[in-house]
């Protein structure tokens, strides 16, 4: 079989694509709609992203119970067991960024024990695999991975100086956030298994676009609207943040 050449590649990928997002059964909305900016979008954030999809999604609020509680907890015990001047988060400068750069957090004294509301901004990713294994198959087919933020403010409501694990605590608000950079690696399988196209595929046609004077496919970054998250488990201390993890790893050691 002859290797196809660049224009032929690119006709095929055209074609795919059309093919693609014609299944509407193949393809979920969310997925869709990503896509079609991708080809027609000026690269332009996408800053008002709904969050239904997130709100729902297991995964999702399965790392918001386990790993956002977890480092939550840790931040909390790093500040009782400083000093009431010490600047969090630590590092050097005035403040810290997330979301690549679409969210800051100020460097400030010790806010719980200055009898403050302290704000907590913790990031992590989720990956392909992840959603693809909790069945969240629109997250995993729209985004392959992302970036989910919280930001949370607790306030110290009585501190316990030989265990400040007991220390009692309130969560006054939990705010999150969604980030991703939309576009494509070359290596990786776009969409679907089985159906055919690339990344590489994807890379291959934004590029010779271009060399043809008609750009098609700009990459962007998708920014989702606040929400609030609502945990079904009542935190009254810092060591109470260990809920939903502890029923999931009993034999796990805090």
């Amino acid at each position: 079989m002859s290797q196809e050449s660049s224009n032929e590649r690119f006709n095929r990928i055209r074609r795919e694509i059309g093919t693609l997002l014609s299944f509407s059964s193949r393809l979920n909305d969310l997925a869709r709609d990503n896509l079609i900016y991708w080809l027609t979008g000026s690269g332009a954030t996408s800053s008002d992203y709904p969050t239904d999809a997130f709100q729902r999604s297991s995964v999702v609020n399965n790392e918001l119970e386990t790993t956002h509680l977890r480092r939550l907890k840790t931040g909390i015990l790093r500040r009782l067991q400083a000093s009431s001047n010490e600047i969090f988060p630590s590092g050097v400068g005035t403040s810290v960024s997330f979301l690549g750069g679409n969210e800051f957090l100020s460097r400030l004294p010790n806010q719980l024990k200055n009898n403050r509301c302290e704000e907590f901004y913790i990031e992590s990713s989720i990956g392909f695999d992840s959603f693809l294994l909790g069945l969240n198959m629109d997250l995993a087919y729209a985004f392959g991975g992302l970036s989910i933020l919280s930001k949370i403010q607790v306030r110290l409501l009585e501190f316990n100086q030989t265990h400040p694990e007991n220390s009692r605590i309130r969560i006054e608000r939990w705010r999150c956030k969604i980030y991703d950079e939309y576009d494509w690696d070359i290596g990786k399988q776009a969409f679907l298994f089985g159906f055919g196209i690339s990344d590489a595929d994807m890379v291959f046609y934004r590029q010779y676009s271009r060399q043809l004077g008609n750009p098609r496919g700009e990459n962007y970054t998708i920014l989702s609207r606040e929400w609030i998250h609502t945990s079904p488990y009542n935190f009254t201390t810092v060591e109470s943040l260990d809920s939903y993890w502890s029923r999931i790893n009993p034999t796990s050691i805090h």
